[in-house]
């Protein structure tokens, strides 16, 4: 149990670091901003329940139900941090303007490959239950280092300190 809640943890921490990292790079939010964000903080609401689901059946016949719903719920918020991060990115005046079109496709391709990554997950879910959440917690773990080698971070883009 304490396993499931850790992973958890770590997907919404990372979550909310790509999150926290494109408010900083955005300039300003609109109505069609706040819908899509809303859809994302959905995702991370519905999480507890999904984690709680995974803990207390993975052991068992409903595995792949309860891997389902967990991995199913990241990928669900994967998608709308995408769709936010592409609503963004198709007017250069909601960037700031140091956010060049070389950090608009790395950004692009990362999320649209983690997003993949989630599906390809929730997929296995229903075979491999463990396999399943064993990627979801490799993503999380890959994303705590990864902004730092890439040079992903807001800062690295905005040349600001956090």
């Amino acid at each position: 149990m304490a396993a499931a809640y850790l992973i958890s943890f770590l997907n919404i921490y990372i979550l909310w670091v790509a999150h926290h990292e494109l408010m900083r790079i955005a300039t300003r939010a609109d109505t069609s901003f706040l819908y899509l964000n809303g859809l994302l903080l959905l995702g991370v609401a519905v999480m507890p329940f999904s984690t709680a689901l995974l803990a207390d059946h993975f052991t068992g016949a409903d595995a792949p139900v309860a891997a389902a719903v967990f991995t199913g719920v990241l990928t669900w918020a994967a998608l709308w941090l995408n769709l936010l991060w592409r609503y963004i990115a198709s007017d250069a005046a909601r960037l700031m303007p140091s956010v060049e079109a070389h950090d608009r496709r790395r950004i692009s391709r990362t999320y649209l490959v983690t997003l993949l990554l989630y599906a390809v997950a929730f997929g296995l879910s229903w075979l491999q239950p463990l396999w399943s959440v064993v990627i979801t917690s490799g993503l999380a773990v890959f994303f705590a280092v990864a902004d730092r080698l890439t040079g992903f971070a807001s800062e690295d883009i905005t040349n600001e300190q956090p």
